[in-house]
């Protein structure tokens, strides 16, 4: 794992050193948290890989499509109870809320 000088950006590397990217850190990032919060509800892009689907239902969560858009991942991590993880990890779609900007920089977590 590697942060930047700043705290902003985080770059996380396998075993070989190259760095995991894209649907794989999105598909980590929500084993992750749904792993610590099981039965949650976990907001995406509609353009994210399927692998959500197959993740969530191995911890009994439901996933929630959106537009691919900020504005669209921010109301559904607010209008939807349970939502444990919003976004992917890419720093023109996410979604934060105060609380898990202070506890994750992230993602969201409605609380």
């Amino acid at each position: 794992m590697q942060v930047s000088a700043n705290g902003e950006q985080l770059i996380l590397v396998d075993e070989s050193g190259s760095p995991i990217r894209d649907e794989v850190l999105t598909a980590l990032m929500i084993n992750m948290v749904l792993t610590a919060h099981p039965r949650g509800t976990v907001v995406v892009p509609i353009n994210t890989s399927s692998a959500v689907e197959q993740i969530a239902r191995r911890h009994d969560a439901k996933v929630i499509r959106t537009k691919a858009n900020p504005t669209a991942l921010m109301e559904a991590c607010h209008q939807n109870e349970g939502v444990v993880i919003g976004g992917v990890p890419r720093p023109d779609l996410f979604s934060p809320t105060p609380s898990w900007l202070r506890r994750h920089v992230l993602y969201c977590q409605a609380d």
